[in-house]
């Protein structure tokens, strides 16, 4: 059944001003009275202060017995204050029939409707209670004389209902739209749509009137009886044509099929409506000149007058191609953007075509990922062209081309290209060992997302690694678009100078690890957005300096800053600390992974990007491939967080400690977290590892004897003696220290089972002495649960 089926009437609402026209054309106007204002085409608006209303005198058109029927109207208010008649019949006395108003003493709509002019059976709508100002309501409101209900539901809410076995009075009472008869009870705001059916509108109706919130217009709801064929009358062979339009003249339901008596296709092949108005495209692509003009028709399925056919003139033979990009490239999206400036180009055949437009497609299901779009800095001569277009981030992505003479007909348009390529993120992995096996060390890694590789000096490919895939996966999951990760580590690299004859990374010569990293930057695009340094083993064997490993990498991500052309505010270069190294010395290691610490938190540009203190060694300084998978998620959380993706991502940090007796009560900061874990997820911190207290500056130590957790931020240490003055704390320090119950967070950085780890101290932390209370006192403030 239509929409229109039994429609009594439609009162749209929509004049500028004077009366209240039906558009259905079955009832006669209603008379506006005191000058009820216009909306600007959606709604008049009724002030109450002014007794606005619309009004016609008793007539079959608005009169119900015992039947079936239907009232819908849009309503929103500009004040609540005092009930409201919407539509209706009634003097709220003796001249009763139906109304559907405003209560103000229940704050609730509500519908009624009676027998004898006089009793009223009601039925309110619960939901919404109370209703606001200034928001839309759609209210529908019906009697159902088979089931003897009333009913009411708002905003295709919850349908109330309400026994009535006694019908309606068809009365003589005067109809109303925005008070009640008197008149009283003046609806103050705009009302739409106002409308009648003799017949109980399905919940399906109801749904497909509502729209979601907003509404259907008459013209929806008019069943269609023809439709009209437009569209082009020229195209070149071989060329999708511009778009053909079928435009049923009211609501339809079935499909329309163009055909052509020539060599050609259609785009789609069919048009289907469900309930539906308004036009749809389609595209005509001749494949041979032969019997140009070719006749276009169409005819439909539904019973509607099929148009006339169209004579579409095929022009000789235009052709444009494209060059296809590079298969799996990631593009590096623009500072501070999300889209890229791409180079596209290609050849064509025939005629030069004025302009030439590239649509982006999704590989995935085909769809537009942005549509026919004109290439900027065009050149187009002697068979070439070329020409850059900004391309949002996102892939993997084909593209088309098509070529435009100076009217804007299309002269050609290209085939599709097959290359998958996309616009993203780059992350470059620099370093030593540990951050060239995150690509070399594979065992039984997950699987790879598609939308992310690899690039080399041989090119883009698969990311491998568990380290690197767990990275990029974790990093996709996180950004939702393309990840490129630049695998430039060296083994057995240091940073300032050859440390036994090694390569290192500020040395500027050809073949040595910065020249080649800048090589791939530029195979990529000479741009990258993010990078990772985990370095230091070498430097922890001699001692270098502090200083002098801070100022070196100072000059590292200068270089990087010059190379890629970016700056501070939008290049991230995460510092990774030091992992254990089994032989190195103590203090000298300590040394770098402070340094690592320092310039990470302090340097403009630069971030924190995790600690792989805990890693197990499977060697004097390597780890396992699931280490390195673990401490890929950790990058990419670090990663998202640095970027303001994620809301976390660096881990808890100690920021303070003070001694009661012989109880150190240590408080960490979260970063996004909410509570301390250890390593095997439990919250309780019983024997965690790695802590140290001294009041020798560390010539010995304090004897730990037990740890726990005070959730959420705090952990307490019990001492083997009782410090007479304050003392130093500190956690992680040298070269292996004690990891094996360490300290975390309780996020799942990259969905790992681990949290974040409490990040090593930078330098030692002060123990201070409570003023007073010692340990009992501890418990007695309530300091410790």
């Amino acid at each position: 059944m239509a929409l229109i089926d039994n429609l009594a009437w439609s009162y749209e609402l929509d004049e500028a001003s004077g009366d209240a026209i039906d558009a259905h054309g079955a009832a006669a106007d209603l008379t506006d009275t005191n000058t009820v204002g216009g909306n600007g085409g959606a709604g008049r608006d009724f002030e109450a202060g002014n007794s606005e209303r619309f009004l016609h005198a008793d007539g079959a058109a608005w009169s119900f017995g015992n039947e079936d029927f239907t009232l819908s109207i849009e309503f929103t208010a500009e004040s609540l204050d005092a009930s409201q008649v919407l539509i209706g019949k009634a003097d709220f006395n003796t001249a009763n029939e139906y109304a559907l108003y405003y209560n103000s003493g229940t704050s609730q709509f509500r519908f009624f409707v009676s027998d004898d002019g006089s009793t009223l059976a009601i039925v309110t709508a619960t939901v919404p209670s109370p209703p606001s100002t200034a928001t839309k309501y759609i209210l529908f409101a019906w009697h159902d004389a088979t089931a003897n209900t009333i009913n009411i539901s708002v905003n295709d809410g919850t349908v109330y209902s309400a026994s009535h076995t006694l019908g309606v009075l068809d009365g003589s009472a005067q109809f109303n739209l925005g008070a009640g008869t008197g008149p009283i009870l003046h609806a103050d705001g705009i009302l739409r749509r106002a409308r009648a059916w003799r017949r109980v509108l399905t919940s399906g109706e109801i749904t497909e009137l509502y729209n979601s919130g907003s509404g259907r217009a008459y013209s929806y709801m008019s069943a269609a009886s023809s439709y009209t064929f437009t569209g082009p009358t020229s195209g070149n062979v071989n060329a999708a044509s511009t778009n053909f339009t079928l435009t049923p003249n009211g609501t339809f339901t079935g499909t329309i099929t163009p055909a052509t008596d020539g060599s050609g296709s259609f785009s789609p092949s069919s048009l289907t409506w469900t309930a539906e108005s308004g036009g749809k495209t389609c595209t005509y692509t001749p494949t041979s000149t032969a019997g140009s003009p070719h006749t276009l028709s169409v005819t439909d399925d539904g019973g509607l007058t099929d148009p006339a056919s169209i004579d579409y003139a095929v022009n000789g033979t235009d052709t444009i191609a494209c060059t296809d990009l590079t298969q799996d490239r990631i593009y590096q999206r623009a500072a501070g953007g999300t889209t890229k400036t791409i180079s596209f180009a290609g050849t064509y055949s025939g005629t030069a075509p004025t302009t030439v437009e590239v649509k982006i497609i999704n590989e995935s299901g085909g769809s537009t990922a942005q549509d026919w779009t004109a290439i900027s800095s065009a050149t187009i001569s002697g068979g070439n062209w070329s020409g850059t277009l900004s391309v949002p981030q996102g892939g993997w992505y084909h593209f088309q081309a098509r070529g435009k003479d100076g009217g804007g007909s299309v002269l050609a348009t290209s085939t599709e290209t097959s290359n998958e390529w996309g616009v993203g993120i780059l992350v470059a992995l620099l370093g030593q060992s540990n951050m060239s096996n995150m690509i070399d060390t594979v065992s039984s890694p997950a699987s790879t997302d598609t939308r992310t590789k690899k690039h080399t000096a041989s090119g883009w490919a698969a990311v491998t690694g568990n380290g690197a895939i767990a990275l990029a996966n974790a990093l996709r999951t996180e950004l939702t678009f393309p990840v490129g990760i630049l695998a430039y580590a060296v083994s057995s690299t240091a940073l300032h100078e050859p440390i036994s004859g090694s390569d290192y990374w500020l040395d500027l010569t050809a073949g040595e690890p910065y020249p080649l990293f800048t090589t791939g930057l530029t195979a990529v695009g000479g741009d990258c957005e993010v990078a990772i340094w985990l370095q230091g083993e070498g430097e922890a064997t001699i001692g270098r300096d502090k200083a002098v490993y801070k100022a070196d990498m100072d000059t590292l991500l200068g270089r990087i800053l010059s190379a890629t052309g970016r700056t501070t505010s939008n290049f991230h270069f995460g510092c990774a600390l030091l992992g254990a190294v089994s032989t190195n010395n103590a203090a000298y290691h300590d040394a770098i992974r402070q340094a690592h610490l320092e310039w990470g938190r302090e340097t403009t540009g630069a971030f924190y990007a995790g600690s792989p203190v805990d890693m197990p060694l499977v060697d004097v300084a390597h780890w396992s491939a699931a280490s390195y998978a673990r401490m890929g998620k950790r990058y990419a959380q670090a990663i998202a967080r640095r970027l303001g993706e994620a809301s976390f991502g660096y881990g808890p940090t100690i920021s303070s400690a003070v001694c009661y007796s012989d109880m150190v009560i240590i408080t960490v900061t979260h970063d996004g977290a909410t509570g301390l874990t250890e390593l095997d997820g439990t919250d309780g911190g019983a024997g965690v590892t790695g802590l140290e207290v001294s009041d020798d500056d560390f010539a010995t130590t304090i004897t730990i004897e037990a740890t726990s957790f005070l959730q959420p931020n705090r952990i307490l240490l019990n001492l083997n003696e009782t410090p007479s003055a304050s003392f130093k704390l500190r956690y992680q320090y040298g070269n292996e220290p004690d990891a094996d119950n360490a300290i975390y967070d309780n996020t799942a950085p990259g969905g790992d089972t681990v949290g974040l780890p409490l990040q090593p101290t930078q330098g030692n932390v002060t123990v201070s002495l409570a003023a007073s209370g010692g340990g009992g006192g501890l418990f007695r403030t309530g300091l410790i649960q």
